[in-house]
């Protein structure tokens, strides 16, 4: 049965595969079970919020490279470009290079890299390790997002993020499933009357003291697509957040995570998967075609956040849209 807690949402999104993660089934899965984990490419972050290049950072030869220019930038440093040599004053930091050169020098000092500096598209990448003592700012790189985090980690609040708008537009989604409407109002249970629609640059971002989101990413288990979410739940080990997924034929399916494949890491976050199939769908919208459903029919992901004043819906960037 499901009760009016786990009826409640609000939204996420599913991330562009790239790079192959997997591992085997937790508690009451089977030891052949794997989870396939297709992560989004690799980001950065500048004070916890995504950088836009056009020329994007990439994983090589086990090195990350972000493009410097785009960070010199942003840290407001000084770039000076002369042939193939490159010199990024910050501060009390100088920073020299030379592309495709493994040399770098810092104030001075001579830095070998584990590998070359190189131009793609006109853009100079650099490895990542010669960030921090050549910038001075703090640098992490998170394997389990694919995230360089530059400066701060505080992650923003919904409340920083979005603009609230009608939810009108998105009311044929909820006739069959209407309870996921609901969220508590001066100790009240009331209906959403807006919505914020993010996307997945907006991401990370924090949905209250209980719960952020740090990103979205295509999973399959036994074969079969699945939405697969890093997030920050403060709940049961093995699960994470209820979600609902918004498909192309106009029905919003409520989710649990899948208990038996959630990942858990050191820093307290996880990796938690949730299934395009559910036992409740037939009791809900009766009988439907058997048709397997993939994470291109999902066009928004909600999340459970009934103490927010907006329903959170993601795009998903790998729906096939009909709106």
């Amino acid at each position: 049965m499901i009760t009016n807690r786990t009826k409640r949402i609000a939204v996420v999104l599913a991330g562009a595969a790239v790079a192959m993660v997997c591992w085997a089934g937790g508690v009451g899965a089977n030891e052949s079970d794997k989870v396939i984990m297709y992560p989004k490419p690799v980001e950065v972050l500048y004070n916890a919020e995504k950088i836009q290049f056009d020329v994007k950072p990439k994983m090589m030869n086990d090195s990350v490279f972000v493009p410097i220019r785009f960070i010199a930038d942003k840290l407001g440093g000084k770039l000076e470009l002369t042939g193939r040599n490159l010199k990024i004053v910050r501060g009390k930091f100088t920073l020299e290079l030379t592309i495709g050169s493994a040399r770098a020098k810092v104030n001075g000092k001579e830095l070998m890299l584990r590998v070359p500096v190189i131009e793609e598209r006109g853009r100079t990448l650099v490895p990542l390790q010669v960030v921090n003592p050549g910038l001075g700012v703090a640098v992490e790189w998170d394997a389990a997002s694919r995230y360089v985090w530059i400066g701060s980690k505080t992650i923003r609040s919904i409340d920083d993020v979005g603009i609230a708008v009608d939810i009108k537009p998105f009311l044929k989604y909820y006739e069959k499933a209407p309870y996921l409407l609901k969220t508590m109002k001066n100790g009240k249970e009331v209906n959403y009357t807006t919505v914020k629609v993010l996307s997945v640059s907006d991401l990370p971002v924090k949905l209250s003291d209980d719960l952020t989101i740090y990103g979205i990413h295509n999973a399959t288990v036994k074969g079969e697509d699945h939405v697969g979410i890093r997030q920050t739940y403060v709940g049961e080990a093995h699960r994470g957040t209820h979600v609902a997924l918004l498909t192309s034929d106009k029905k919003a399916r409520f989710r649990p995570s899948v208990g038996a494949y959630t990942k858990n890491y050191k820093d307290q976050t996880k990796h938690c998967v949730y299934s395009m199939y559910g036992r409740d769908d037939k009791y809900i919208f009766g009988a439907e075609p058997s048709i397997t459903r993939t994470i291109n029919q999902v066009e928004y992901i909600q999340i459970d956040t009934i103490f927010q004043d907006s329903l959170i819906l993601i795009k998903n960037p790998n729906m096939v849209q009909t709106q």
